[in-house]
């Protein structure tokens, strides 16, 4: 799938988040998630021209805001996650420390990065600074909210439908 292709897809879900309740939300934005790390981890390593500077579109602090909300209006309870850093064992501390992920935050990180460059593209901007933009974000910022968000979103598909969690009472 071509990366433009897979960023719109999953940029139509988190813009649409107010049509969907949890359970359809999750089932739409999984895939489109999913497509979009795998169309990224196959992009080829982008060289920029000399001299060429090309800077996308802003996305306003306040759209990112009503991303951020919409998303958190569907996910509920589900945004604030546990995690490690993944190479705190490489960096030979014994025990890492455990922080918090916000789901809420992750997706309005990735729709802003990845619409900036769709705007940029319908603008008219030079594609090969668009795709290096994407490149280095996926391996520099959203690809880590990505890779994080599928994960969690995963088991939460998992606990909801394969492996409820025992009751308390």
């Amino acid at each position: 799938m071509e990366f433009k292709d897979a960023a719109a897809r999953f940029c139509e879900v988190i813009e649409a988040a107010e049509s969907y309740d949890r359970e359809n939300f999750v089932t739409a934005v999984v895939p489109r998630l999913a497509d979009l790390i795998a169309a990224a981890a196959a992009m080829q390593s982008v060289v920029l021209p000399e001299g060429e500077d090309y800077d996308c579109p802003s996305i306003s602090l306040e759209d990112w805001r009503e991303r951020f909300r919409a998303v958190g209006h569907v996910l509920g309870d589900w945004d604030i996650y546990w995690v490690l850093d993944p190479l705190a064992i490489d960096d030979g501390e014994a025990d890492p420390e455990v922080m918090a992920g916000d789901l809420n935050d992750d997706l309005a990180d990735i729709w802003r990065d990845l619409k900036a460059g769709l705007r940029g593209l319908e603008a008219g901007g030079p594609e090969v600074s668009i795709r290096w933009e994407w490149r280095w974000g996926f391996y520099n910022h959203w690809g880590e909210h990505a890779t994080a968000a599928l994960g969690v979103l995963h088991a939460r598909k998992s606990e909801m439908y394969y492996r409820p969690r025992p009751s308390s009472a």
